[in-house]
């Protein structure tokens, strides 16, 4: 009904357009139009997913299947975790591998942004394997360009005999990280992570971050809470690797303590926890685990003593 309405009202308009005298009606010059500050390219964008066909759909499924991607988490492969609503992190691409678009469009609580951030990955995922369809001995792997950087250095650095620099580590372990966590995240998660690891000033504890966020200490650690989800989403295989560079870390740091080490334990504690526990705000106390990291370091390097041959 009222579609029928609206375009009754568009005739009247038009009819008294066409009724008006030419004299008075007004030239181009006098003429304003409004148009929306919206970039093009995310019109274009919105289209694109909008006018996807039944047999595009069909064929971009085809091509998961084919590669053997039905157990890949959406949340690994997706361009933004804030695209999509938590409860999809998880999600294998075999959830939707066998629906039609239309059956996709009408499922309960999938709004349109989020068919669309499904399309726009199976569509990602099909421009690079349909590549590879024609060779029957190779299938593709999908995987993160920033975390397989990360591993091949990771790889590189537990074979060296000394610890990499201060700037190295940042450049290839921390930065990254923090990169991703602003795609992912808010500006708030990352100044927190920032703070943590004391790349704007002296690493801060959980009692004086929440103080200058304005936020209670369970919200804190809620908040650190969803970094170490984002990564073990974003690089289920990282903590792995980042708590054995952690052992060769303590390790080393006994006879020559330095700021990267420090620096090290911060991020692998902050990114993949190894003894904290975050807990959310039903179970919050006052018993909380230390909120300063120079503690979890002397916790560390104590440890390190023990393990150290005498």
């Amino acid at each position: 009904m009222n579609g029928y309405k609206k375009f009754n009202a568009l005739i009247s308009l038009l009819v008294r357009v066409v009724n008006t005298p030419e004299s008075k009606l007004p030239s181009l010059s006098e003429i304003t139009v409004s148009v929306p500050d919206v970039k093009s390219e995310e019109i274009d964008r919105e289209l694109r997913w909008n006018l996807v066909s039944e047999f595009e759909w069909s064929n971009w499924q085809r091509v998961v299947r084919e590669q053997g991607l039905e157990q890949e988490k959406i949340g690994r492969l997706c361009n933004s975790l804030n695209e999509i609503p938590r409860v999809l992190w998880n999600k294998t691409l075999g959830t939707y591998c066998y629906v039609s678009l239309e059956e996709l469009r009408a499922m309960k609580t999938h709004g349109e942004r989020r068919v669309h951030a499904i399309l726009h990955l199976f569509h990602d995922i099909f421009e690079i394997a349909s590549k590879f369809n024609g060779v029957p001995r190779l299938r593709v792997r999908m995987s993160l360009r920033w975390t397989d950087e990360i591993q091949q250095w990771m790889v590189e650095v537990l074979e060296r005999p000394s610890f990499p620099s201060l700037d190295e580590l940042l450049r290839r372990f921390v930065q990254p990280c923090l990169t991703q966590l602003r795609i992912d995240t808010t500006d708030g998660v990352v100044y927190l992570a920032e703070a943590r690891l004391g790349l704007k000033g002296p690493i801060t504890s959980v009692r004086q971050v929440a103080k200058e966020m304005s936020l209670a200490r369970a919200r804190v650690y809620q908040l650190l809470g969803q970094i170490s989800e984002v990564m073990s989403v974003r690089w289920p295989d990282g903590g792995n690797l980042v708590h054995r560079l952690r052992d060769k870390c303590i390790y080393e740091m006994i006879d020559h303590p330095s700021e990267a080490h420090g620096i090290f334990m911060a991020a692998a504690d902050l990114f993949y926890p190894n003894h904290r526990t975050v807990p959310d705000s039903s179970s919050f106390r006052e018993t909380q685990p230390r909120d300063s990291f120079q503690d979890s370091f002397q916790d560390s390097f104590e440890a390190a003593h023990s393990m150290k041959p005498r």
